[in-house]
């Protein structure tokens, strides 16, 4: 990808490297909760943690994957925006995009963007933007920068 890149550097450890980590965990800490060393009583104290971790950790793992399955990278390259799942990378002319807004009900700092028609990359494309553009410019609450410049992008090209 060239040009300006619109969505966080973190993305990809949000969408690969923490999910990786966190499910091997879980299910490194769940085994070890079945399998003890033969001839070695368990600690119940330990064995209380290990419960604990999975009866935190297994609700939330569809929470999370809801969240960073469907994150995409993008950038802004011209008058289009390149969007990127990492498998696939697709230029979306800024005129087929329906409405861009930020997802007020489950994290501010995610924002959608819905197209017109389908795409490789499905109807709607959800990115967390950069977190160095909203510090300072937009008041606690408020829209992220991103956001207002992508719609300024499709007022032009419409």
């Amino acid at each position: 990808m060239t040009g300006r890149r619109l969505s966080s550097s973190l993305t990809f450890f949000w969408k690969v490297v923490l999910p990786l980590v966190w499910f091997s965990s879980i299910i490194a800490i769940g085994a070890s909760v079945f399998f003890v060393t033969p001839g070695k009583p368990p600690d119940p104290e330990l064995e209380l943690l290990k419960l604990t971790f999975l009866a935190i950790s297994l609700p939330g793992v569809p929470i999370y994957l809801w969240f960073a399955a469907g994150l995409k990278r993008v950038q802004r390259e011209d008058t289009d925006l390149l969007v990127s799942n990492y498998w696939r990378e697709l230029r979306v002319p800024v005129a087929e995009i329906k409405q861009v807004y930020q997802s007020w009900g489950v994290m501010s700092w995610r924002v959608v963007i819905e197209m017109r028609a389908p795409t490789e990359l499905g109807e709607a494309f959800v990115f967390v933007p950069r977190f160095r553009e909203r510090i300072g410019r937009a008041p606690r609450g408020g829209r992220h920068p991103v956001v207002e410049e992508i719609r300024a992008m499709c007022d032009a090209a419409r």
